[in-house]
């Protein structure tokens, strides 16, 4: 029809462009996905991360069983200074500045996560082998002894490389 422009045969409205690309990339690596409103965009996130990894490895039907119960767990609790073993490990500043980011989250139901609150890292990691999310399971498969500033930063980044990966965010 007169008037109207060509579409490139590969060309996808719902695409981002090279700068959206970007700006998803740097929200997802520097944003607080663990407390407030946000906390609702991080579940969202670790759940279609935790959803891809399920489907990608035929375990369909644990996604349902997902959804009921499901909670943000922050590895690193947010009152770790109640705890005198988390208090060695970090300092207020490294704290909270990743408290809150998608290194330092993974999924968990609402029963465990209330039980193993504010527990040390070594006691935690006893519970999220039983997780049925494999995303709070890959944390105890690699990450043995000590959950400080560098593994946060680890997991972090490998979660950063996960989400460019399934959502096609390479730029």
């Amino acid at each position: 029809p007169k008037g109207r422009k060509k579409v490139d045969k590969y060309y996808n409205p719902l695409s981002l462009s090279s700068k959206e690309r970007h700006a998803v990339i740097d929200n997802l690596e520097n944003g607080e996905f663990g407390k407030g409103m946000d906390s609702k965009i991080g579940k969202a996130i670790l759940e279609r991360l935790n959803e891809h990894e399920l489907i990608t490895s035929s375990q369909v039907k644990k996604i349902q069983y997902m959804h009921s119960t499901l909670q943000i767990e922050h590895i690193l609790p947010q009152k770790y200074n109640k705890v005198a073993k988390w208090i060695e490990e970090w300092n207020e500043d490294d704290a909270e500045l990743w408290m809150h980011r998608l290194g330092n989250l993974v999924l968990l139901n609402q029963k465990l996560n209330s039980k193993i609150s504010n527990g040390h890292f070594v006691e935690k990691i006893k519970h999220y082998k039983s997780s049925p999310y494999p995303m709070t399971r890959r944390i105890s498969d690699s990450y043995l002894e000590k959950w400080t500033l560098d593994e946060v930063k680890d997991n972090h980044f490998y979660v950063l490389d996960f989400a460019k990966c399934v959502w096609e965010l390479a730029v």
